[in-house]
């Protein structure tokens, strides 16, 4: 079962606010192609691809877009956009798995998985960043996309 909500708001003309809300919860003996999982640029960038997993997940994403345009009289268009990036991931296996919302409630500030990060991008989707672990001192990871994460 999965719940995404995700909202776009422009907040005036070259900054906008985007968020993504996402649940997950999986019944029974799932397949190892219906475990969520937690990691990689579209969820939590700065941890490796798929590193957490479980049946339970929630996710938010947040950018903040602001358009170069409106810092310096260079940019010319509204193309060029720096990216300020907030991620909050929670993934857990839980056993009785029969309630849907079974395991939510052990959600626990530690048990969060927290990432911020920054980049450029475009509107057409294309962002190159770096995003940085809260939980542990690690360097920034990388990353290039060909698209929007949400």
């Amino acid at each position: 079962h999965i719940l995404d909500a995700r909202d776009f708001n422009p907040i005036c003309p070259g900054i906008s606010i985007d968020t993504r809300f996402r649940m997950e919860s999986g019944i029974g003996a799932m397949p190892i192609q219906k475990v969520q999982y937690l990691g990689g640029p579209s969820s939590l960038p700065a941890l490796k691809n798929k590193i957490i997993a479980g049946n339970r997940l929630a996710l938010i994403n947040t950018e903040v877009r602001l358009s170069l345009a409106l810092l310096s009289s260079f940019f010319e268009n509204d193309n060029p956009e720096i990216i300020i990036m907030n991620d909050f991931g929670f993934c857990k296996r839980v056993r009785d798995d029969n309630h849907l919302l079974q395991g939510y409630g052990d959600m626990m500030l530690k048990s969060i998985a927290y990432n911020v990060g920054i980049g450029l991008g475009h509107p057409s989707g294309i962002q190159l960043g770096v995003s940085w672990r809260t939980d542990v001192k690690e360097t920034g990871r990388f990353f290039f996309r060909f698209q929007r994460p949400f």
